[in-house]
């Protein structure tokens, strides 16, 4: 999957897809990875799917960095901010936070939301 991703190839889809469908949190969380430099539309929707659906923490996390590469789209944005407020595993909740601060510059929307979910994990560590 790794390979995959790196080479970039829009053909690659499928598999990777199919890698998603696992029920194992680990294969999914290679397959998001995996998805993070292939240029297609598609990715973008599955990158946010995933950060607000999956059940795993890890998936979602893996969601939030792989989209840390990638062009800020407004249906990710709404992603990375409804989850900011609502999401409940710190490991998930920082990936999301570097995920907008890297998008900041091109998001200027994300000022708020960095600031409220920055807040959270401060409070959360006392």
């Amino acid at each position: 999957l790794t390979a995959m991703g790196n080479a970039a190839n829009v053909t690659s889809l499928p598999t990777i897809e199919a890698a998603y469908q696992s029920p194992e949190p680990t294969l999914r969380a290679a397959a998001l990875n995996a998805l993070r430099a292939i240029t297609d539309p598609r990715v973008d929707v599955r990158l946010a799917t995933a950060l607000m659906n999956d059940a795993s923490g890890l998936v979602r996390a893996e969601a939030a960095r792989a989209l840390r590469e990638r062009t800020p789209t407004e249906q990710a944005i709404a992603a990375l901010t409804q989850l900011a407020a609502h999401e409940s595993d710190a490991a998930t909740r920082l990936a999301v936070l570097k995920t907008m601060q890297e998008w900041l510059p091109r998001a200027p929307s994300l000022a708020h939301p960095i600031a409220a979910l920055q807040a959270r994990n401060s409070a959360d560590s006392r």
